[in-house]
């Protein structure tokens, strides 16, 4: 389905994905409309699919996780892809997994969260041994939660 939104459609979208615990009376008066028109067009929003839920996003340094990482990894077939993406959808340090293909034929992109640099490399040492001959090719791109 094609996104067809109105003017104010759009608006309203923009800003419950800036903030999605804004309330219909703060967006209208930000959007100089009426709280009920706000109302009405949340709730189509969901209505029509185009907003599948509401998440948060913590604040990860405030819980003692300090090392964020994005990995794209490169598998041998695509049932080995379909493997790692399971395994790491399973993790407790993993927040997001996925299939894809990207850049340098990458198969899979995976978002997970370490208290330190050193619980990251027990991650992927595990991460190593269950998928020897499996995997590829990996890029991890580190980031410190303090600076998110």
């Amino acid at each position: 389905m094609k996104a067809s939104f109105s003017s104010r459609e759009r608006a309203v979208f923009l800003e419950l994905a800036k903030n999605a615990r804004a309330s219909d009376r703060d967006l209208a008066a930000k959007l100089k409309t009426s709280q009920p028109t706000v109302t009405r067009i949340r709730s189509k929003l969901s209505e029509d699919k185009f907003i599948d839920r509401f998440l948060i996003l913590p604040h990860l340094a405030n819980l003692g996780l300090d090392f964020f990482v994005i990995t794209t990894v490169k598998t041998i077939n695509p049932s080995s892809s379909k493997k790692v993406a399971q395994w790491a959808n399973e993790s407790p340090h993993v927040v997001f997994a996925a299939e894809g293909e990207g850049m340098r034929m990458h198969s899979l992109v995976m978002e997970s969260v370490h208290a330190s640099f050193a619980e990251y490399q027990n991650f992927m040492r595990d991460f190593k041994e269950k998928f020897a001959g499996q995997v590829s090719y990996l890029t991890p791109f580190f980031i410190d939660t303090k600076h998110i």
